[in-house]
């Protein structure tokens, strides 16, 4: 089996600041909108990918079938499972216009246990070790013998959860694995870099807030962590009173589907939802 990895942007640290392969700033507004659900910010990385895989990966797209999937989760999808489902739609445009009879299948790694670290703020050896603990599961794995499969991801900074994605496929018979992420750390960079990307633009509720009132932005993970590891419970409740009874709801499912609400480190930020939601049911 053949792994590949490939990146949109090459990170390394200069003067304190992060620049890409070519010397420029790298968008960490942008990148952090992206991470929190914004469409507009996964649909850019998609149609970047999209043309680098046409560049550099057209001919696997001779095959009779080529998979792609995105970074493990539970019940709600991480953000790069947007940017895979929206490059999905690119390379099917791209192989109707080249008139090529590839299928691209979209497909799940399924994550089963999810814990209550910020694994942007972990060290090398504690992304290892989490990473391990980690059951991850492919539906109908033998399907996927001797075919390509492409692997979506935001950042790459220690390799911990690729390397367990490797893992995973070592059990199959698939053929060749490509792992493309918007972004790829160089250099000796703190693993915590992620956080300062993830939170360079959202850093409180307020920045939050515009995305709840964007049709184009789309609930994920990041989200329902954020909002369960606020800590100003007052500002918290004020927030939830802004949001619409329906926008509480899907808030409140996804917390369960994925398991948040019986950690009790959530759990006092939780009830401060269930509480909204039951105020706003009275509304109703």
């Amino acid at each position: 089996m053949k792994f590949t990895r490939q990146s949109l942007y090459q990170l390394h640290c200069q003067n304190g600041l992060i620049h890409d392969q070519n010397g420029n700033p790298f968008d960490a507004l942008r990148y952090s909108q992206f991470k929190y659900g914004l469409g507009d910010a996964a649909e850019t990385y998609a149609q970047e990918m999209a043309d680098f895989l046409g560049f550099t990966h057209s001919y696997w797209f001779e095959e009779n079938i080529v998979g792609i999937t995105s970074s493990a989760f539970k019940a709600v999808p991480t953000a790069s499972d947007s940017i895979a489902t929206t490059l999905l739609g690119f390379l099917e445009q791209k192989n109707a216009e080249k008139q090529q009879n590839c299928s691209i299948r979209k497909f799940k790694i399924h994550r089963s246990r999810l814990f209550e670290a910020d694994y942007g703020n972990l060290s090398h050896v504690e992304r290892q070790k989490l990473m391990q603990q980690t059951d991850l599961e492919i539906e109908n794995p033998n399907f996927w013998a001797n075919r390509k499969i492409i692997v979506v991801d935001d950042i790459w900074i220690t390799g911990s959860h690729e390397n367990r994605i490797r893992q995973l496929f070592a059990s199959t018979k698939v053929s060749e694995i490509l792992f493309i992420y918007v972004a790829e750390v160089q250099g000796i960079i703190s693993p915590t870099i992620e956080h300062a990307l993830n939170h360079a633009w959202v850093k409180n509720l307020e920045r939050l807030k515009p995305f709840f009132e964007n049709p184009n932005c789309q609930l994920n993970a990041r989200i329902c962590k954020f909002l369960l590891s606020y800590a100003n419970l007052s500002e918290l409740k004020l927030f939830f009173e802004q949001l619409h009874f329906l926008q509480l709801e899907k808030i409140c499912e996804a917390i369960k589907g994925d398991g948040y609400d019986q950690m009790p480190v959530y759990d006092a930020n939780f009830q401060v939802l269930l509480k909204a939601l039951q105020e706003q049911k009275v509304l109703v």
